[in-house]
């Protein structure tokens, strides 16, 4: 599924942190947060809705994972490089 950015906070799409994995949303409104040991500790999050707009209806803690807090089983990311 493809997000799109809430206007008023897009220059915070990915946050890059030394203690974490990748983090979509901005450091004070994180919308995704993977957590360093993902696999074994639950403290990777999502809460959509601060910089990429969540689907009409939907709840900002259960929509991406069911509930707020989860463990990672496998994690892809993308990059898409303009050439």
């Amino acid at each position: 599924m493809k997000l799109p950015l809430n206007q008023q906070h897009n220059q915070h799409s990915v946050y890059c942190g030394s203690l974490n994995g990748p983090i979509f949303g901005g450091y004070n409104g994180r919308d995704l947060c993977i957590g360093n040991n993902c696999n074994s500790r639950d403290f990777s999050y999502s809460k959509l809705g601060h910089s990429y707009t969540l689907p009409p209806g939907q709840n900002e803690e259960t929509f991406l994972a069911g509930s707020c807090y989860f463990l990672v089983a496998d994690i892809e990311v993308f990059a898409a490089v303009q050439q």
